[in-house]
């Protein structure tokens, strides 16, 4: 946390005490930011039925990176508004933040949110071609951005619930760059194991 004692604030100058004041104001939230200083700052979308999991989270705050880690009912998000103002509450937090992670569904929410904000994002199996999906979520109702950004895909080659190249496809087609990592033995899911290894070798 901050702190400072009594005798240093009194012997200080205004313009420092002012300095000092203003950050004691600040809200919990921005607390936070001071509280992390020197690190990176990611958000980390889950995937449709999904939940907050704090061994990832430890992971990455291992890595150095300070965590958001929204929970998002993504059945409910699409009944409301087809995702409309939860991704534009996210794209709000996202312009804070350093790199965008997101699985599944979860990918094709950081990849537009990336895309919106102009920040670097990692896609793990990412179901990025709606019009490929056999779910009711197709494309969000979304302002979509063109920033250009750095993009990290790994992809399970055992994934037969969004296979690898409907991913590639769809960012070729598009005419994305990106860096492509295959991970044998990985299907849709992403265990803790693939998950230490993504972020070790990351170079976003």
């Amino acid at each position: 946390g901050i702190g400072v004692t009594l005798d240093f604030f009194q012997n200080s100058s205004n313009s420092f005490k002012y300095s000092i004041l203003n950050i004691y104001i600040l809200s919990m939230e921005n607390l936070k930011e001071y509280d992390a200083f020197g690190k990176k700052k990611c958000m980390f979308i889950h995937g449709l039925g999904g939940r907050i999991n704090g061994q990832r989270i430890r992971i990455l705050r291992d890595a150095g990176y300070d965590v958001n880690y929204p929970y998002i009912n993504f059945d409910m998000e699409w009944e409301r508004d087809k995702c409309k103002q939860v991704f534009n509450k996210l794209s709000r937090i996202t312009t804070n933040m350093d790199v965008i992670i997101g699985t599944s569904l979860g990918g094709y929410m950081a990849y537009e949110l990336a895309k919106k904000v102009g920040k670097p994002v990692i896609l793990i199996n990412p179901a990025l071609d709606r019009d490929r999906t056999l779910l009711k979520i197709k494309h969000f109702d979304i302002e979509k951005g063109n920033k250009k950004i750095d993009i990290e895909l790994y992809q399970g080659e055992k994934d037969v619930t969004v296979p690898p190249n409907i991913a590639t496809k769809y960012l070729d087609r598009i005419g994305e760059d990106y860096k492509l990592v295959m991970i044998p033995d990985m299907a849709h899911r992403c265990p803790i194991p693939y998950f230490i290894s993504i972020v070790d070798q990351s170079v976003i």
